[in-house]
């Protein structure tokens, strides 16, 4: 690696650890540079520690600052609900998956489009079924990027990180928007998912499940037909609800 490719990845970085904390687990995509890239594994270790001070610093600084904004907000509850996450442990467990099931179908659907602006502009069901099916399309059919003997660590990496990020989220949210001791966590939504989303993708993909050169071809037509499936229910949505 140069200077630009260094530069490169401590801009990415800062502008990671500058959005929303709970997205600050996908820095660990990073560690899926080889340590070939990096010269030798003293390099390596070294770029990787600066890598975790500079997220850690700038992520801390905006944590400070939205603490303090927030939980003037909240009155100082923020405090007392880490204090009852630590002394109740399974109910934050049970917080998470009554979470999960009650607005879990409202959570993938709004994270693929369901509803936009204020959550006031609905989309036609048909385009969301399409997303999900080109969505499913490229994580089994299309060319993956893993090779075989070495796809397990950063597979798993790729899914550590998506996972350290849904737990964050939220923790972030039962901290500072959920009523002391409620068994379902306030403010989650199918948005917030989003950036995840891809990543979680990525670390589903197989190279075992790679479509070979001889069906290219084909999968390109299908590609295709289901663009063009998509754009039509997008059309029709756009004529029936806000032309004619």
């Amino acid at each position: 690696m140069g200077i630009k490719e260094y530069v490169l990845l401590y801009v990415l970085l800062f502008f990671i650890a500058s959005c929303k904390i709970v997205y600050v687990p996908l820095c660990m995509l990073a560690f899926l540079i080889p340590v070939e890239r990096f010269g030798c594994r003293r390099n390596y270790i070294k770029h990787v520690t600066m890598s975790i001070l500079e997220v850690a610093l700038t992520s801390g600084i905006w944590l400070i600052i939205s603490m303090y904004i927030l939980d003037g907000r909240s009155d100082g509850k923020s405090v007392e609900q880490v204090r009852y996450l630590l002394s109740h442990p399974l109910s934050y467990v049970e917080a998470i998956v009554n979470t999960t099931i009650t607005y879990g179908e409202g959570l993938v659907k709004t994270m693929l489009g369901a509803s936009l602006g204020w959550l006031n502009i609905a989309v036609n069901s048909g385009i969301i079924a399409m997303v999900a099916v080109n969505l499913a399309y490229i994580c089994i059919h299309e060319e993956g990027i893993w090779k075989d003997e070495e796809s397990k660590w950063p597979r798993i990496c790729t899914a550590g990180s998506v996972v350290c990020a849904i737990l964050v989220m939220y923790t972030s949210l039962y901290v500072q928007w959920t009523e002391l001791g409620k068994n379902i966590i306030d403010g989650l939504q199918g948005r917030y998912f989003i950036p995840v989303l891809f990543p979680l993708l990525l670390s589903l993909k197989n190279s075992s499940r790679m479509t070979d050169n001889g069906a290219d071809r084909l999968g390109r037509y299908v590609s295709y037909l289901l663009l063009l499936i998509t754009n039509i229910f997008t059309l029709v949505t756009l004529l029936t609800n806000y032309i004619l």
